[in-house]
């Protein structure tokens, strides 16, 4: 007879002090929009490819605590915090931070246009608001990298990436949403089974029409995201990627109906996915619902 598991995915107490809130437990450390997203609140039903690249305990979550700030209602926001990081239970590999260093991790956003209250985010307002947000993220951890606690299989983590969405209603009622983002990772040039040495983008478009057809309105939407490997590696030694070394891309469409923004929607996507310059990309399908009673 099998069993489950049962875990806490989300648990924390949160302290105001002289206008900074303070977080203790275990929740998402300052990371990329999609990640701050969660599962719910993207603009299309897959996580992009590189979402979080940094180990993790469950979901993108970590144990630690964070300082996190917001001025004039969230026009411009920022979040420090230190989490627990690289250790065995996170990754298949032997843990390279024998010291237990923390994990530290950065963000910081602001809003040209409308403000965006609180610590997490969404990808889609369906034109509740105009937004026009740039956001800068930074990740790091000593000893963060590797496959052992040696010289020649440790190496240091350090991760940044900028973020980008520019949502606006037009005069129509017709929504316009834009959103990309660029993510550079590295590991010394160490092998590591869990994250990868490299760079990789994303840039999504969608257009939700102004009418009303049924229920809903339609938002039909492009994403392409590009993704290559800095080092091609046999056991823990590491050269130069070739041309047919560690390049991925994945070319997608597809046609949302939205019925109630996050709250009621179905989506439907076709995916191309070329692992390699010289692989054949490999193709699906995806239909899916999401209904949430708040």
């Amino acid at each position: 007879m099998g069993y489950h598991d049962m875990f806490v995915l989300d648990a924390r107490a949160t302290l105001t002090v002289g206008g900074f809130d303070i977080w203790f437990g275990k929740f998402l450390p300052p990371s990329e929009r999609s990640n701050l997203d969660g599962p719910y609140f993207l603009n299309v039903w897959d996580f992009p490819l590189a979402t979080s690249p940094y180990p993790q305990i469950a979901a993108g979550r970590d144990q630690g605590v964070m300082i996190y700030k917001e001025y004039e209602g969230g026009k411009f926001k920022w979040a420090y915090g230190a989490f627990e990081g690289r250790k065995n239970a996170s990754n298949t590999d032997s843990n390279p931070d024998e010291n237990d260093n923390f994990q530290h991790g950065f963000r910081a956003t602001y809003n040209f246009w409308t403000p965006e209250p609180g610590y997490y985010t969404t990808s889609a307002y369906y034109g509740a608001k105009d937004v026009l947000a740039v956001a800068f993220v930074a990740r790091y951890e000593e000893d963060g990298a590797g496959t052992g606690v040696t010289n020649a299989t440790q190496g240091d983590y350090f991760g940044w990436s900028v973020d980008v969405l520019m949502e606006k209603k037009l005069s129509n009622g017709a929504v316009v949403n834009l959103e990309g983002s660029y993510y550079d990772t590295d590991t010394d040039d160490i092998d590591d089974g869990t994250i990868t040495q490299g760079q990789s983008y994303r840039m999504l478009a969608s257009y939700m029409l102004p009418n009303k057809m049924g229920w809903g309105k339609f938002q039909p939407y492009v994403r392409y995201q590009h993704a290559t490997q800095d080092n091609a590696c046999a056991g823990n030694l590491c050269g130069p990627a070739t041309s047919n070394f560690g390049t991925r891309g994945i070319m997608e469409g597809g046609l949302n109906y939205i019925i109630d923004g996050h709250n009621a929607k179905i989506m439907s996507s076709y995916i191309s996915d070329k692992a390699s310059v010289n692989a054949e990309p490999t193709h699906r399908f995806i239909l899916g619902m999401q209904f949430q009673l708040l």
